[in-house]
């Protein structure tokens, strides 16, 4: 069952593995008509080890057509296996679950190994891209803070700039259903803690030549948005801070190593509270 949450927080649908429990977030932003936590249609990946596109699997057929065409499909949703290591309640206390806690610290590493494979194929692909592993990190705080800006003043043009094909279509729809006059001002009022890297992956696509990157971010800051009527006076219930957590997605495609886009938001999704099954 997908769950929306947080800013732009994004829908997809699970494919071949076993569905996850996914955590709850420290708190929400009420978008409601537009949310910084989007209640529809959006474009949320419950965490890991399960996530596609909406509506756009990579399937072979898919994948063949896209090769056929010379065009690459705009969402393959997010890597399959995407780990994100859970966080306070969400772990498995070492005292109290013991076995449970390392079965997380195992996945933790083997998932890390294979990242590690993957990454040595996508360097010997794609030349020179060793000086780039830590750029999206350079780039977040910047990308976040601007979808969200232009998202609450239903500037469509700057949300294009920063967004994926799968986000934006999301976004383009709540402000077409966004009552006229309705005014929004989002707000970010500090972090709380440091903007943290919590996976950095990289695919090579043999059968298809191309490549990408996505990278997840653990964004822990207070945040608020103010709603204006069409008279201009603020709706009671917002403007509030609040404090939130979220795990913000960035990606980048490249076609035979050439960079096909900028890095831009994919979605958000959320931590792995629950293991596949052996």
């Amino acid at each position: 069952m997908v769950q929306f949450l947080a800013t732009a927080r994004l829908g997809a649908r699970t494919t071949v593995f076993r569905p996850l429990s996914v955590a709850k977030p420290v708190g929400r932003l009420d978008f409601s008509t537009t949310s910084a936590f989007l209640k529809a249609g959006g474009h949320k990946g419950r965490n890991g080890l399960s996530m596609m596109a909406p509506k756009m699997e990579a399937t072979q057929s898919h994948r063949i057509a896209a090769k056929e065409e010379g065009n690459l499909l705009d969402d393959f949703g997010l890597m399959p296996e995407t780990f994100v290591m859970p966080t306070g309640k969400n772990r498995p206390s070492i005292f109290k679950q013991p076995k449970e806690n390392l079965d997380f610290r195992w996945t933790r590493y083997k998932r890390g190994f294979r990242n590690f494979r993957e990454w040595l194929l996508y360097l010997w692909n794609v030349k020179g891209q060793w000086k780039m592993i830590w750029e999206p990190k350079k780039l977040v705080a910047n990308l976040h803070q601007d979808m969200y800006e232009a998202y609450a003043r239903g500037d469509g043009r700057a949300l294009t700039k920063v967004c994926g094909a799968g986000l934006m279509n999301n976004f383009t729809s709540k402000l077409i259903r966004r009552p006229k006059g309705v005014k929004m001002e989002w707000r970010l009022h500090k972090y709380l803690s440091p903007i943290k890297m919590v996976s950095n992956r990289a695919h090579f696509y043999l059968d298809m030549g191309f490549n990408r990157r996505q990278a997840v971010f653990r964004i822990h800051s207070t945040q608020s948005l103010t709603k204006y009527d069409a008279k201009g006076n603020v709706v009671p219930g917002t403007g509030e801070p609040k404090e939130l957590v979220e795990y913000v997605v960035l990606e980048q495609m490249a076609l035979k190593g050439r960079p096909r886009s900028h890095w831009y938001v994919w979605g958000t999704t959320e931590e792995t509270t629950e293991l596949p099954k052996a």
